[in-house]
C-alpha cells in the first residue's frame, strides 16, 4: 500500500470582504454543489483543495460493452490451372467444404478436372515408360482416390485399370482404352485440403492458361484490435470472470484488446465474403459478478499499466489518502465497475490528480 502526501489546504480571511462575497458567491456555490451531487452519490467537496469524493456502491453486474474491431486480412491463397485448352463448361460451387483429393474443381470441354494433392505437380503425361518417381506418385494418387493401383514405382495392370477408371469418372472420351495419365485432369493442391472461398471460373469463357488462378482460398484475419465505444472501459482480460465477444452470430471468449487466434479465425470466417477493415461487436459478461460502481475518472492507470483508486484514509493520522489496487469490470459513460478492497463506507476520490501529484498503483 502506497501513501501520498496531500496538498496543503490554503485560505485567507478578509473581514468585511467576507460578508460582501457571501452575497454573490453563495448562490454560485450552491449550484456547483448540485452539479457535484448529480455526478457522484453522497459526494463531498473540500473547497480549499478541489478534491471530490464519492461513495462506492456494491452491485451485481451482467453488463455489456459495445466495441469497434479493426481487422487486418491476409492475401487469400489460390489454386492455379495446368496447361488447359478449351472452354469452361462447368464451375461448381467450392465454398461448402474444404477441397480434398478428387473434389471437382472445373469442367473443361465436358471433362471434369479434380483437386489432387501430390508431392509435386505432374508436369507431363505419365505412362509405363515414365520416370520411377512419376509412376510412384501416380500410384499414390490412385490409392487416395480409391482406384486400383500397383505398388511403389511399378506400373502394373492395376495401374492401367486405375487410370482408366479415373478417366471414366471424369467423363474422358474413350476412357476404357487410355494408356496414360493426363496431368490436365487434376488441379494440384500443395496441402491435403484447400479451404476454398469461391471459384474464379465463369462458364462459357475460355479455360484459364497455365498458372492462372482457378479458385481462391479463404483470407485469414491476421490481427484484430478491440476499442470500446463512447468512452466505455474494456474489462480486464485476466480477471477470473471472463466476457464473451459477440460479432454477429459468432461468439468467442474475450482474451484481451487483441484477439487470440481462435477468436480471429471465428470472426474472419463470419466476415469472409466482405473482408471489411472494421466491424462492430459486443463484449458480454457471461456470469454475473459482484463489484463496485464508481466514477470513471476515479480509476488511475499508472506507468506500469496497473489500475487503482485513491480513497480517503479516515483511519490514518499521517496521510489523508491511500491507494487501493482494482480490476476493471467494464462500465459505461461516466461509470466504471471494479473489484478491489472497498466497502460501503469507502470514500473514493473522483479527481485523484487534485489530491496527489504522483500515484503509483503497485
Amino acid at each position: 500500500m502506497r501513501r501520498g502526501k496531500a496538498r496543503p489546504r490554503s485560505g485567507t480571511h478578509f473581514g468585511a470582504w467576507l460578508v460582501l462575497g457571501a452575497v454573490f458567491i453563495a448562490p454560485i456555490a450552491a449550484m456547483a454543489y448540485i452539479v457535484v451531487l448529480a455526478d457522484a452519490t453522497e459526494s463531498d467537496v473540500a473547497p480549499s483543495e478541489g478534491v471530490v469524493t464519492a461513495s462506492s456502491s456494491r452491485e451485481s453486474f451482467l453488463d455489456s460493452v459495445d466495441v469497434d474491431i479493426a481487422l487486418t486480412w491476409s492475401e487469400p491463397e489460390t489454386l492455379v490451372a495446368p496447361s488447359w485448352a478449351g472452354l469452361v463448361t462447368g464451375a461448381p460451387e467450392l465454398s461448402e467444404k474444404p477441397l480434398a483429393n478428387g473434389a471437382r474443381v472445373a469442367q473443361i470441354d465436358g471433362i471434369w478436372r479434380v483437386a489432387a494433392h501430390t508431392q509435386r505437380p505432374f508436369y507431363a503425361p505419365v505412362t509405363r515408360e515414365s520416370a520411377d518417381a512419376q509412376i510412384e506418385m501416380l500410384n499414390g494418387l490412385l490409392a487416395t482416390l480409391g482406384y486400383p493401383h500397383a505398388a511403389g514405382e511399378t506400373w502394373g495392370w492395376d495401374t492401367t485399370a486405375g487410370v482408366r477408371n479415373f478417366a471414366d469418372a471424369l467423363n474422358v472420351p474413350g476412357a476404357d482404352s487410355v494408356v496414360a495419365f493426363d496431368p490436365t485432369w487434376v488441379v494440384w493442391m500443395p496441402t491435403e485440403q484447400f479451404d476454398a472461398a469461391k471459384t474464379l471460373l465463369v462458364v462459357g469463357t475460355p479455360a484459364p492458361a497455365a498458372g492462372e488462378s482457378v479458385a481462391a482460398g479463404r483470407a485469414l484475419v491476421t490481427s484484430a484490435k478491440i476499442a470500446p465505444k463512447g468512452g466505455a472501459v474494456l474489462p480486464d482480460a485476466d480477471a477470473p470472470d471472463a466476457c464473451d465477444l459477440v460479432v454477429g452470430a459468432v461468439q468467442s471468449v474475450y482474451s484481451g484488446p487483441e484477439l487470440a487466434n481462435e477468436a480471429m479465425a471465428a470472426v474472419g470466417a463470419s466476415l469472409q465474403g466482405d473482408m471489411p477493415e472494421a466491424t462492430t461487436g459486443v463484449l458480454r459478461r457471461h456470469d454475473a459478478v459482484d463489484g463496485w460502481a464508481i466514477p470513471a475518472a476515479a480509476v488511475v492507470t499508472d506507468a506500469s499499466g496497473s489500475l487503482c483508486v485513491l480513497v480517503v484514509d479516515a483511519a490514518s493520522d499521517t496521510a489523508a489518502y491511500r491507494v487501493v489496487p482494482v480490476h476493471s469490470l467494464g462500465g459505461s459513460i461516466g461509470t466504471v465497475r471494479v473489484v478491489g478492497e472497498l466497502d460501503e463506507t469507502t470514500e473514493v476520490v473522483a479527481n485523484p490528480s487534485r489530491a496527489l501529484d504522483e500515484i503509483r498503483c503497485s
